[in-house]
């Protein structure tokens, strides 16, 4: 949790990944055996427009941290 000095507001950050000795990996076929979705394949990790939207955004929080929120 992070709490700008002087606000009633908290941010909390979550971590992206799993847990165990490989944090990033692929899967090519689901539980029931079925081939998935080649969007689905990367385990742990986002895809490149998921991280432009989530670098874009921190940004915007990192500015408005900066400022501070009265």
């Amino acid at each position: 949790m992070v709490k700008p000095s002087g606000s009633a507001l908290e941010f909390e950050i979550k971590r992206t990944g799993i847990g165990g000795p490989f944090p990033l990996g692929a899967t090519y076929f689901g539980v029931n055996g079925n081939p998935v979705p080649p969007s689905h394949r990367l385990q742990g990790g986002a895809s490149t427009a998921s991280l432009r939207w989530e670098s874009n955004h921190s940004a915007i929080l990192a500015e408005v941290y900066r400022v501070g929120i009265p």
